[in-house]
């Protein structure tokens, strides 16, 4: 079962880390409980514990190493007690989990929904439809991909339903917390936050680019109503980058531009990724 939960086990795994590395700052830290009084409208710091754990009080305002241990260690206790919070939630939640894999749910179902087609079981959606593109003018040939949500608000725009890339289905075994399927395990720590930023989005969806498939990892909507593509590249080999380069041209004709209306973000070269800089890399472009 926990193989289809990965991206969260690598949180389990993050706050595992993080409670060894604050428990190991702990122990670097000074004896002591810092105390501070304001008199004469100055600030004064005490040490009001013992190192064989009997009460003092002892002035240490002069003593500014000491005064800024102390109150480092006060910080650390605090985000190791959360720490161990989260991590005692995350670790029940994960053990009470069940697997949002595809074919565990459709054995799940009655054996008579084998008959039916699989693809629409799935998405809800024939492989034959087209997403209907709002910026299309009345009379004019849709154009793909869409560069702003026309007439409908960003909330209505990420509400329309939309034909989901569906080729390699059988790989998306990675899974947000509310369930969207995904290819690896970058794509699931991505969409959260949009979810955290308020952003509707579509992601990986089916569009034709100069008659060429094209599935962009996220789509999003900015509050002018200009349409955000991020494109996340998360394969170090040759074939992936020229691939990236064609698709990167295909945008470019498209009007789709790296920094004004498409993100693209990258793995670490050892495989890691850093979600708080592609945060505040979204944030940027979304003008948030």
């Amino acid at each position: 079962m926990r193989e289809y939960y990965e991206g969260f086990e690598i949180n389990v795994s993050n706050l595992r880390a993080e409670r060894t590395f604050l428990t190991k700052e702990l122990s670097r830290s000074p004896d002591g409980r810092l105390m501070a009084t304001i008199e004469d409208r100055y600030p004064r710091f005490f040490n009001t514990l013992a190192p064989d754990g009997s009460y003092m009080r002892r002035g240490i305002t002069r003593d500014l190493e000491l005064v800024d241990g102390l109150g480092h260690k006060d910080f650390v206790e605090e985000k190791l007690r959360r720490v161990c919070v989260d991590l005692a939630l995350a670790e029940e939640m994960l053990r009470r989990s069940v697997s949002l894999d595809t074919d565990s749910i459709l054995r799940a179902l009655p054996k008579h929904f084998d008959l039916l087609n699989r693809e629409y079981l799935i998405s809800g959606r024939y492989a034959g439809y087209r997403w209907p593109n709002p910026s299309r003018a009345p009379g004019l040939q849709p154009l793909f991909p869409p560069l702003d949500t026309g007439d409908l608000t960003p909330e209505e725009w990420g509400a329309l339903p939309y034909l989901e890339n569906l080729a390699f289905w059988d790989n998306k075994v990675y899974y947000t917390t509310r369930g969207l399927a995904c290819r690896s395990k970058s794509e699931a720590g991505i969409l959260p936050i949009y979810d955290e930023l308020g952003i509707p989005f579509h992601t990986d969806e089916s569009m034709q680019v100069y008659g060429e498939p094209l599935a962009p990892d996220v789509i999003g909507a900015r509050r002018d109503g200009k349409l955000i593509y991020h494109e996340h590249c998360g394969v170090n080999d040759e074939g992936y980058y020229r691939r990236n380069a064609h698709k990167a041209d295909l945008y470019e004709r498209a009007g789709i531009i790296q920094g004004r209306n498409l993100l693209l973000t990258f793995d670490h070269d050892d495989g890691s990724i850093d979600l708080e800089l592609i945060k505040m890399q979204i944030k940027d472009i979304y003008r948030l």
